[in-house]
């Protein structure tokens, strides 16, 4: 859902961008699946969930030619992401693909 670095030369004009990109990406993954990120009732659990739904409504926006709302308004990012195009499943065995996709504000 969220845009790879490679695809934004613009943005990540070296090789090594690119590369600390990805590990960022990946560093935020690893906050965000810890059980902890589940309670949004929580201030420290919003961050992860409120960084990741912020970059996947910029790549929404992006291949949209949109711009992306504001990332400091989760309000009207949710908001964005309920319109953006669902997520399928069809081979859905557990449905965590699903669920991940409702927790970060997408219709699934």
């Amino acid at each position: 859902m969220v845009d790879d670095p490679a695809s934004r030369p613009d943005e990540f004009t070296s090789k090594e961008e690119r590369r600390a990109e990805r590990q960022r990406l990946h560093r935020i993954i690893e906050r965000l699946v810890k059980w902890e990120a589940t309670d949004e009732s929580q201030p420290d659990s919003r961050a992860p969930l409120a960084e990741v739904r912020y970059k996947i409504a910029r790549s929404v926006a992006r291949s949209r030619g949109e711009n992306p709302p504001a990332k400091d308004a989760p309000n009207a990012v949710l908001r964005y992401l309920a319109a953006a195009q669902p997520i399928y499943d069809p081979f859905a065995g557990g449905g965590a693909i699903p669920l991940e996709a409702q927790r970060l504000g997408l219709r699934a």
